[in-house]
Order: structure tokens, then C-alpha cells, then sequence
């Protein structure tokens, strides 16, 4: 990424071309971040999960620990905190934690913070996104389950990679691969993906064909 995408990288046209079409996009949820914390997901027994699946086609993390995120609309801090066997512990500057996979579009699978807590259980239907190229699909089917507040749900996603394009963030140039995902064939996002940073920089949502946009406003690589 050549740290300065802009506006230009919404497509509300190619949104709606892609109507039945996530990641957690990382929201207006807000622990000190410190890479030497425990985290809550320490110990934790992951087996009934399905790593394998969730990270096919990426052999190692996109992210090294240490490395932060910080986004716009609203602004929020992630860093990534460690490694926990197959998955990626991220925690913000108000003291949430995300358990995640290699994946950046899948949602995070536990979460726990201040306020909220649960998990999801992912599996994958078919297709997967990487190694990344235009045209890849993947179709997953998410349960919820949250404990604070108590709630449960579901929901089908798919996503479609598109055309490498350029675009500009606060944060920077970046060559991305734009990913238009669908949840139940109603909610639609847009990620644009940097390789070379292994996240999303921008994320649109778009409800009634009017996006609200997240971009990477600080990008602080960690130690190697």
C-alpha cells in the first residue's frame, strides 16, 4: 500500500448488478491495545470450529501481531494482539475483542468486550475467495448466538471478487480487489481489499442503494 481510495471505489451500480450477493466489518464497537495483554480467547478450545475450511487457500495470518487499523465513520483502533492456533485476536481502544479467522470477509467468530459477548458458528457452502482473483465466489451460512444481550439469528452470505481497481483512503494509494458481498440477498458490502496490507482499507454498506463508507485512516505495520 502506498500510504494515501476514494469515494470512486463505491460502485452503487455494481452493487445492485450484484443484488443477491459481509467481515466482519469492524464497527462502531469500542481495552487499552496492548500486544502483551491476555486476551480473553487464551486457552480457549476452538475444535468444534472448522479452521481448515474457514482459511482455505491462505496457509498463514494476512496480519502480523502488533499491526493496528484505525477507521473512520466512526473512529476506531484495532490491533491485532495474537495468534490462537488457527485464528487472530484483535482488540480496540474501548476494550472489545474479536476472535477471527485467516479470512478478512468472514465475520469474527467470538467476540466479547464491556457490553457484548457471543460467538458464531460459519460453515462454508462453497466456493472460497483465495488465493484472491477476480471472479472467485464463496457462498456461507452463519449462526449467532450472543450472550449480552441474549440473541440468536442467521443468515446466508455470498460475495463475488471484481476488477483490481485504485482507489484512495486517508491512509493512503492502495491497489485493491473490490469484494461485493450479499446477506440474505438483502444487505450488500462492499470491501476493497490490499494485498499487500491483508485487510480491507474501505468497506461500503449499502441499504436502499445509499452507501455509508469506512476508510483506513492510520495503518501502523508491527514487528515481522
Amino acid at each position: 500500500m502506498a500510504m494515501v481510495i476514494d469515494a470512486a471505489g463505491v460502485n452503487p451500480s455494481g452493487a445492485r448488478l450484484f443484488g443477491k450477493i459481509r467481515m466482519l466489518a469492524f464497527g462502531a464497537v469500542a481495552f487499552v491495545l496492548s500486544a502483551c495483554a491476555d486476551t480473553v480467547f487464551e486457552g480457549i478450545n476452538l475444535s468444534d470450529t472448522e479452521a481448515p475450511k474457514l482459511n482455505h487457500g491462505i496457509e498463514k495470518p494476512l496480519v502480523t501481531v502488533g499491526t493496528r487499523f484505525t477507521f473512520t465513520n466512526p473512529d476506531v483502533t484495532w490491533e491485532v494482539v495474537d495468534y490462537a492456533g488457527d485464528y487472530v485476536v484483535w482488540r480496540d481502544n474501548s476494550g472489545n475483542e474479536l476472535l477471527t479467522s485467516y479470512d478478512p470477509f468472514l465475520p469474527a467468530i467470538q467476540w466479547s468486550g464491556p457490553q457484548e459477548s457471543g460467538r458464531r458458528d460459519i460453515k462454508i457452502l462453497e466456493g472460497g475467495l483465495f488465493p484472491i482473483s477476480e471472479g472467485k465466489t464463496v457462498r456461507y451460512d452463519v449462526k449467532g448466538h450472543a450472550d449480552r444481550p441474549p440473541s440468536v439469528w442467521r443468515a446466508e452470505w455470498s460475495c463475488l471478487v471484481q476488477a483490481r481497481l485504485e482507489i484512495t483512503v486517508p491512509a493512503g494509494k492502495a491497489d485493491t480487489w473490490p469484494v461485493m458481498c450479499s446477506r440474505n440477498g438483502r444487505e450488500e458490502f462492499l470491501f476493497h481489499f490490499d494485498p499487500d496490507i491483508g485487510h480491507y482499507v474501505q468497506v461500503a454498506t449499502f441499504v436502499s442503494g445509499q452507501p455509508t463508507v469506512r476508510q483506513l485512516k492510520v495503518y501502523q505495520r508491527g514487528p515481522q
